[in-house]
């Protein structure tokens, strides 16, 4: 897999001629793009899904443009919850619906609405196939077990 690994050596960047220092700051940012093993399941129930998108969040942001805000020192107290080097990016969008449909096992037509939506199938015109209408987000909030399901939306997929 290709991962933005923090805590390293960078590829050497030319400095830009901005007066914005976050800019600046990236030239000298200790991370780089890398191959990297797929990591283990930390659990037997976990299951691999397809990424569609990764992006960082506002802790990662500031490791990222190496802002310590008043600290002013990458000595920042927020160090004793990470370790380094540390793959960047754990707000993603994937896709789950392949992994659902294997779960359960039978036929169904599930239409995603909202950004992340899409249309999804397996026999779905089968007498016997459910048919789903809902938000795409509310889909994973069920099969995460957040929700309360019926129907083929009782077949929890943990992520």
């Amino acid at each position: 897999m290709r991962a933005l690994l923090y805590g390293v050596k960078p590829e050497p960047q030319p400095e830009p001629q901005e007066d914005n220092q976050l800019l600046r700051n990236l030239a000298h940012t200790p991370m780089r793009l890398v191959d990297m093993d797929d990591p283990p399941f930390l659990r037997p129930d976990w299951v691999v899904t397809k990424p569609r998108l990764t992006g960082i969040c506002g802790s990662d942001a500031k490791q990222v443009f190496m802002d310590w805000g008043e600290v002013r020192s990458p000595d920042n107290p927020m160090k004793g919850f990470f370790s380094l080097p540390q793959v960047l990016g754990h707000e993603v969008v994937a896709d789950v619906v392949a992994e659902w449909a294997r779960r359960h096992g039978q036929p169904f037509a599930l239409t995603l609405t909202g950004p992340a939506g899409g249309t999804y199938g397996h026999h779905p015109d089968h007498p016997e196939a459910e048919h789903i209408s809902l938000d795409a987000v509310d889909f994973c909030r069920t099969l995460a077990g957040r929700e309360h399901p019926a129907g083929l939306l009782t077949t929890i997929v943990p992520f």
